[in-house]
């Protein structure tokens, strides 16, 4: 059991609202080779799940970046999900 889910599914399922903000923050490969793997384990399409979550990854950025970081992780988000974001 990880942190009293009963499976690996049923907890990155419920945290993936709190991981993918951080993740996206970070506009790395890193990150990038992260979401890729939560993607793999939850059977999804990497490029679904960030668009499925953009209303907590854009709340997060707002919130909590810098200008410079607002606008290198939406750049990140554009590659990655490839929907023009603006500016």
């Amino acid at each position: 059991h990880a942190f009293n889910f009963p499976d690996l599914h049923r907890f990155l399922t419920r945290t993936l609202q709190v991981l993918l903000p951080y993740l996206a923050a970070k506009a790395s490969s890193t990150g990038s080779a992260l979401i890729r793997t939560l993607a793999t384990e939850l059977k999804a399409n990497r490029r679904e799940i960030l668009i499925n979550n953009f209303k907590y990854i854009f709340s997060h950025l707002v919130c909590s970046c810098t200008k410079e970081e607002l606008e290198r992780a939406f750049h990140y988000l554009q590659s990655e999900t490839e929907i023009e974001l603006g500016s």
